[in-house]
């Protein structure tokens, strides 16, 4: 009984391959012969019946040598070289060889299983290997998660740059303080994102004392101090600016900078400076104004003369003058008032959580009995000091009626107005004597040789307190506070532990040219569209973007670009049922010029990537906005993947996912923010299989693409 053609050993499939075309040949011949032989014999012309047998044996023998070259090429070839892409894939692109068509090498007899326990024996080996250093590296990386968590909790910006002025660190204070969010980004030019004049002088000073040897004395801090502006032109920045040293020769390899902004105190300090001036001259004139008519009348009364009319004038000018005094007084504490409360540390706060620390503490440290009603809402006040007064309060109000728990009560209005009550259990009268007693209190923290009160603590939150009735009838304390609106950062759309430092770009000496870069080396943007439909030609808009930052060869999860963008035309149901957008979702979102200027900001100086590049870019280039980003380079994923795998491979997204091993969710697959992540990958993936095939620079990607391009389009005119 025959076996199947995959048992047979693969030499003897490649013997029988050629003894077919022998076979074929040599049968096809003799039967020429014969047949040629027997026409002959009937009288036929000998020329041309040879012809005519001979060509259909050569006929018969060029047919079977074509066959089998196709069966050859598709059992062999194309199954040698998806084992090659395979080896190839798992060597250089760290993936774990379970790529797509397994089944194009069940011809190869031993080859097949041998590809497979080479791949499996150098997964395995990888993953002892990753375990290895992971166990290694376990201490450092917790150090590490440390530095990281110091840096983002720091109340200072801090930025560090190497000599190129290019950041390799920054913290999430610093986006804060330069009012900047996809701008800040690693291996980006700090210069713009804030003034560098200021800081390349108080560099230099710092340069020539290290470089031009001069003595420091012990304990001598390489720093100094700048003041500078951001890019907008309206943050005043404060900063020190700390060089960086080679331990090697103590040569400058970069720089730190820790920023404050500075914008409202140095606005508070003009302020008071101006008030301060004019009420000193006003009161200068004031009194100027006095002491003429007090020698007016002194004078009169040493000349012996009773003038009625300079009497009445001096009343008059004496109240006037009084007046405006007291207004000037009034107007100078009511400036006073608002400095202090503006210098006064403020911050959002989230009233359930605050209130129900508050209850607790005086729950546990006074024994008070409290109950907690609230809506949720933020509001914007000093959480210490605001937890002392209500703190005070409610004890105070629990010894005034001892015989229940005091309700803590908030609300909100949708006018803005949020106010916190504080109602003991009992119809008891609160009057404004036992207030104004309770807020005379001192509450125990700094603030003067009696501590600060509760009266000050209102003055500074710019409110106050007084006694209502409730519409239960119990006697209530009433206090405003200034309600806040907080956009909280959606933590679905951006990964745990973001990566806001790369030092490696320290020592990274980058070509004058960017061509000659090398991939790896690059900064790039990878980014995504969803659309109204295919067609921009016919009106067809983009509905959303979004991009990721890849720097160093890694995906850098913080730097992050997403949002919805307006098309001003309708979103059709069929593009809907792709991407899950509606009308109602771009409702209120920027018009699209507005975005793609967005997105031209956070893309700046990066190469573009996109997977099918052309299709997203013929959305992009239609706009005004977009004709700074037809200028930067633009690299497409199914180009390069082609270039590595050939054309005739599968190329898709997902293919190329599965075959890296890339996990793409399904609630993220055709949204922009997931699909440029998978695009991300793909190209991180891409690195080393591209440096193996000898695409190392810019300049071989992108001969790489244009030579798959003209594959492409040579083949669509076939």
């Amino acid at each position: 009984m025959w076996s199947s053609p995959e048992r047979w050993s693969l030499r003897l499939r490649i013997f029988l391959f050629f003894a077919l075309i022998v076979a074929v040949m040599v049968g096809a011949n003799v039967l020429a012969w014969i047949l040629a032989g027997a026409r002959i014999a009937e009288g036929r012309p000998v020329t041309a019946t040879l012809v005519l047998f001979g060509g259909a044996a050569s006929a018969a023998a060029v047919g079977t040598v074509i066959w089998v070259w196709l069966k050859f090429d598709e059992h062999v070839g194309r199954a040698v070289q998806a084992a090659a892409v395979t080896l190839r894939t798992v060597v250089h692109a760290a993936a774990d060889g379970t790529g797509p068509a397994p089944g194009l090498a069940r011809y190869l007899g031993p080859l097949t299983p041998a590809v497979r326990e080479a791949t499996d024996a150098l997964t395995a080996a990888r993953a002892q290997m990753d375990h290895a250093v992971g166990s290694a590296t376990q201490s450092a990386d917790a150090r590490i998660r440390r530095l990281e968590a110091v840096l983002q909790d720091l109340d200072q910006g801090v930025i560090i740059c190497n000599l190129k002025h290019e950041i390799l660190l920054y913290n999430s204070k610093a986006l804060a303080i330069l009012h900047v969010t996809g701008e800040l980004g690693l291996g980006r030019s700090l210069f713009s994102l804030i003034d560098g004049r200021p800081v390349e002088q108080a560099i230099n000073r710092l340069r020539g004392r290290v470089e031009g040897g001069q003595p420091v004395a012990p304990g001598y801090r390489r720093s100094a101090m700048f003041v500078g502006t951001g890019a907008d032109g309206e943050t005043t920045i404060k900063g020190r600016v700390s060089l960086t040293l080679a331990e090697q020769d103590s040569r400058p390899i970069g720089y730190a900078l820790a920023l404050e902004d500075v914008t409202v105190e140095l606005a508070a300090g003009i302020q008071r400076d101006r008030h301060l001036h004019r009420a000193t001259e006003e009161m200068r004139q004031r009194i100027a104004n006095l002491l003429l008519m007090g020698e007016l009348l002194v004078q009169s009364r040493e000349a012996g003369s009773d003038d009625d009319a300079l009497a009445a004038n001096a009343r008059e000018v004496f109240a006037t003058e009084r007046q405006r005094l007291a207004d000037n007084l009034e107007r100078l504490e009511r400036a006073s008032g608002d400095l202090l409360a503006s210098a006064w540390p403020m911050g959002p706060v989230f009233v359930p959580l605050f209130l129900r620390h508050i209850v607790d503490r005086v729950q546990d440290e006074a024994g008070v009995d409290c109950s907690l009603e609230t809506e949720p809402f933020w509001i914007r006040c000093d959480p210490g000091s605001l937890t002392d007064l209500l703190d005070h309060l409610i004890q105070r109000l629990s010894q005034l009626d001892p015989s229940g728990p005091v309700d803590v009560v908030a609300r909100s209005d949708n006018q803005g107005v949020a106010t916190v009550d504080l109602a003991p259990q009992s119809a008891t009268v609160v009057t404004m004597r036992y207030l104004d007693a309770w807020l005379d209190e001192p509450l125990g923290a700094p603030g003067g040789a009696e501590g600060i009160t509760g009266r000050d603590i209102l003055f500074r939150h710019k409110t106050n307190l007084w006694p209502i009735t409730g519409d239960d009838g119990r006697a209530r304390v009433r206090i405003p506070v200034s309600r806040t609106e907080l956009r909280l950062l959606d933590s679905a759309e951006l990964e745990a532990r973001p990566e806001f430092y790369d030092f490696d770009l320290t020592a990274r000496v980058a070509p004058d040219q960017i061509d000659d870069r090398p991939l790896r080396g690059l900064s790039y943007v990878v980014f995504d569209t969803e659309t109204t439909g295919l067609e921009p030609s016919r009106g067809d808009e983009i509905v959303s973007i979004a991009g990721v930052r890849v720097v160093n060869g890694r995906r850098l999860r913080g730097e992050v670009f997403q949002t919805l963008a307006n098309p001003g035309r309708h979103i059709p149901a069929a593009s809907t049922r792709i991407h899950g957008i509606t009308d109602t979702m771009v409702g209120d979102a920027d018009p699209v010029d507005r975005v793609i200027g967005r997105f031209a900001a956070f893309a700046e100086g990066s190469v573009l990537v996109a997977h099918n590049a052309a299709f997203d870019m013929s959305f992009v280039a239609r706009r005004p906005a977009g004709a700074v980003l037809v200028q930067q380079p633009v690299l497409d994923t199914v180009l390069l993947a082609a270039h590595v795998f050939g054309a005739d491979q599968p190329l898709t997204l997902d293919s190329l996912a599965q075959r890296f091993g890339i996990e793409i969710p399904a609630t993220r697959r055709h949204t922009a923010l997931g699909d440029a992540v998978a695009t991300a990958d793909v190209l991180i993936a891409l690195f080393g299989l591209l440096e193996a095939a000898g695409v190392r620079t810019l300049r071989d990607a992108v001969d790489a693409s244009e030579l798959q391009a003209a594959i492409r389009r040579r083949q669509r005119a076939y």
